[in-house]
């Protein structure tokens, strides 16, 4: 009871503290809203949203973004309803609640629940880890990173739903929860696409641990929610909906990248060149892919080797693959560091020294970059230093020289752990 006291009070504060800021994301988010509630669903994506985004999140997203706007309207209603029948109603709470920023703010209502269901899952995972530490401790961690509330509360954006979605697909797979564990992995995949690049290692892990007649139960019933999170918005096609998914790939900026504190950041003093020029025959996008594709065949490499994988193992490819990923690609967007700067909370938990500084150091570049993307609030410390090149250099060194040493450190995990006990 009194977590859960904790976890309203803590809503509240959070939901308020939001209120004055938000990315300018949150206003294609409001728009695709408002159309499926003037317009409903069907068509939405075929829709022009003139001066605005072309809504290129995946049916469950929008769909949330759509209650999140009716619970408003609904709590706007409610409002005027009781200060018109009772007159001891405190009037001026009608001017805030119609403020164009607390709508806006409602919108940002998917990014808080996946706040809360992560720390919930944290909990679960400590939980199965059989580890002895204080939930408020755990808690702590991950409420209080300046990162994730930075992300949720003032950009708003829902990268850590599809985190989160996945990050139960994990939970349900260790606890022997096959059809759970591909129902979560298709609602992560329905929130946002990039997330599918952990699928490969969960699918593997799955493989090692279930028959093949459970995963190809597990595969159908994926398809099926797939195809019928689809169906409100267009009349049924086998075709149409994995059309409209590798669209929603393409539409990104074709730039070395977008604000992010990586290798390409560096290179082009964060003014993003264009990803196609060439460099010793190979565009940028191609160098990219090729350094990543390395990390991840050696990761690959990795997996496929262990006899069984426990939790750690798992978390710690997924973590280097998220720093390799972010650091090498093009195209990249501050936000995406998320899942290293998650994963490294939970990390924490096994007490070694190299993944309490993953989590300071990422904790506060993330923060730092996610900052340099809306500059809000207005701080001029703050201002100044993601503006200074060499405090940029600096991180960027730091993280390459810490995903070394982690890849390092993974090597002697493998090394110590060739025939690792499943948790």
């Amino acid at each position: 009871m009194t977590i859960k006291i904790l976890f309203f009070i803590l809503f509240i504060c959070l939901f308020l503290v939001g209120v004055p800021y938000y990315s300018g994301d949150i206003k294609n988010h409001f728009v695709w809203a408002q159309s499926i509630l003037d317009f409903g669903t069907l068509g939405f994506y075929g829709r022009t949203f003139h001066n605005y985004a072309f809504p290129n999140y995946p049916p469950l997203t929008m769909s949330m973004f759509a209650i999140s706007l009716y619970l408003y309207k609904l709590v706007e209603s409610s409002f005027l309803f009781l200060n018109f029948h009772f007159p001891l109603f405190p009037s001026r709470l009608v001017p805030f609640i119609q403020w164009d920023n607390v709508r806006l703010d409602f919108i940002k209502l998917p990014a808080m629940i996946a706040f809360f269901g992560t720390g919930i899952l944290i909990i679960l995972f400590k939980d199965l880890l059989n580890k002895k530490i204080n939930n408020f401790i755990v808690l702590a961690v991950f409420f209080l990173n300046p990162g994730i509330i930075y992300i949720c509360y003032i950009w708003g954006q829902i990268d850590l739903l599809q985190l989160m979605l996945f990050l139960y697909a994990v939970y349900f797979t260790f606890k022997n929860k096959i059809y759970l564990s591909f129902v979560m992995m298709t609602f992560a995949a329905l929130s946002k696409q990039t997330i599918i690049i952990f699928f490969p290692y969960l699918l593997f892990v799955l493989y090692k641990r279930f028959p093949i007649s459970d995963i190809l139960g597990g595969l159908i019933l994926s398809i099926g929610i797939f195809y019928l999170a689809y169906l409100p918005f267009h009349a049924f096609s086998l075709l149409w909906p994995i059309n409209l998914y590798k669209i929603n790939f393409e539409m990104v900026a074709k730039t070395t990248g977008e604000n992010a504190f990586n290798i390409w950041g560096v290179l082009d003093n964060l003014h993003s060149m264009p990803d196609d020029f060439n460099f010793l025959g190979l565009t940028y996008q191609m160098w990219g892919w090729a350094i990543f594709s390395v990390v991840f065949l050696s990761l690959s490499f990795i997996i496929i080797r262990l006899k069984k994988i426990n939790l750690e193992g798992l978390f710690y490819l997924w973590f280097i693959l998220t720093l390799s990923y972010f650091l090498f690609l093009t195209r990249m967007h501050e936000r995406y560091l998320l899942p290293a700067v998650v994963i490294s909370s939970i990390m924490i938990f096994y007490k070694k020294r190299i993944y309490f500084i993953n989590y300071i150091f990422f904790t506060l570049l993330f923060f730092l970059n996610l900052y340099r993307g809306i500059y809000q609030p207005g701080i001029p410390f703050l201002e100044n230093i993601v503006n200074n090149l060499i405090v940029l250099r600096f991180l960027v060194f730091g993280y390459l020289f810490l995903l070394i040493v982690n890849l390092y450190c993974l090597l002697l995990f493998y090394k110590q752990n060739q025939k690792i006990i499943s948790v």
